[in-house]
């Protein structure tokens, strides 16, 4: 191996887990493939990965993709880790596919690497909404941001709000070394629907004009304020626009969901399509009226960024992070003002004109060159 060429390592988490995640790694190397560098990247993935979501990657040359039994690391590793100064699994790993650097997402690879790591958090929703957490889970996060604040010379953060949370938090000495990296799509020759809007309505169903909201169901991405909201607007004896819903559905969250659609008969007012190929998500957003995101919090939102990026309007909760990502296109809403979101859902709102914005993309790009340089 070429001493100039690097080799990165990429952890893919389990798509219906966090399929925010698996987007965010894809931009990553869209935006590696634009600027041409000499490095490979050798993406892990769990079991079950669909074959679209590898395709995704592997649609770009210098990308390959293994299957490993599991992309989490384990307690008894992360402990190993911190005594011993290396992950054993990890580093065995990287060592077998000649990996000189890593992406270290939601673990900690030890303080004796030989090879480079780089820290991306994501967010801090535990230290903010942390009745979603078990105490288990807010003690290893904690911990595990602030030995990477410790050993790791760069972490990467996805916005100015993560950052400045980041550093008051963990009271980090060294401020350059947090860099804000603003993940975005890169959508030329993806400006048409890839499918028919006469195919994707015989196949999931649904009426016209709708809002499209492809959130996974976890509490914290608040969709219980949309389902209120179109009960108030049918109270009223007003029509809302049909929310169509995409994500994976096997969880507590959303059963709660679809009991409150049922027992107020919403059922044709919000429909759920569970998890859609590539082709179909970026078609649905493309005949949407527009992308709605009830988040109560983030730490930067892939589907805001693909709506942005392909000038879309976007109606969204007014918490910091939707504030820092979108200031044109966009009508805020109160994360528990279902009233005011109601307004935004009613069949006779008119979506303003959309004013062009900037390239998103090429500024994920010079963002992302203050770490690979």
């Amino acid at each position: 191996m070429s001493d100039d060429l690097k080799r990165l390592a990429i952890f893919c988490p389990d798509h219906k887990l966090w399929m925010g995640g698996v987007n965010y790694y894809v931009r990553i190397c869209e935006a590696l493939d634009k600027m041409a560098l000499p490095i490979e990247v050798v993406v892990f993935m769990p079991p079950g990965t669909p074959d679209y979501i590898r395709a995704s990657f592997e649609k770009m040359s210098f990308v390959s993709c293994k299957v490993v039994d599991s992309t989490k690391q384990s307690f008894k590793d992360l402990i190993t880790a911190l005594v011993s100064g290396l992950d054993p699994t990890v580093n065995k790993l990287l060592r077998l596919h000649n990996i000189n650097m890593v992406i270290e997402n939601a673990a900690f690879y030890g303080w004796r690497t030989r090879f480079r790591v780089i820290s991306w958090v994501p967010d801090l929703q535990h230290a903010f909404l942390p009745h979603f957490f078990s105490l288990s889970t807010r003690v290893k996060r904690d911990f595990g941001f602030f030995l990477q604040s410790l050993f790791r010379k760069d972490i990467i953060v996805s916005s100015q709000d993560t950052k400045r949370s980041f550093l008051e938090r963990y009271r980090v000495s060294d401020r350059c070394k947090i860099k804000v990296v603003r993940f975005s799509p890169n959508v030329v020759g993806t400006e048409r629907p890839l499918l028919s809007l006469d195919k994707l309505q015989s196949k999931f169903g649904f009426r016209q004009p709708y809002i499209f909201m492809p959130n996974q169901y976890w509490p914290h991405k608040n969709q219980k304020l949309v389902v209120e909201a179109i009960q108030h607007l049918r109270e009223s004896g007003r029509k809302p626009l049909q929310v169509i819903s995409t994500g994976n559905f096997n969880t507590e969250c959303y059963k709660q969901i679809n009991e409150f659609l049922e027992r107020n008969e919403l059922l044709d007012d919000y429909k759920v399509l569970g998890f859609v190929s590539n082709d179909e998500l970026e078609s649905l957003l493309y005949y949407s009226k527009a992308l709605l995101n009830p988040s109560l919090f983030e730490g930067w939102n892939s589907s805001v960024e693909d709506a942005k990026a392909r000038k879309k309007f976007l109606i969204l909760s007014d918490i910091p992070v939707h504030r820092e990502q979108a200031d044109i296109n966009v009508s805020f809403f109160g994360v528990n003002d279902k009233r005011q979101l109601a307004e935004l859902l009613d069949e006779s709102f008119c979506i303003p004109e959309i004013v062009s914005g900037g390239n998103y993309f090429l500024q994920f790009v010079d963002d992302l060159k203050k770490i690979f340089k």
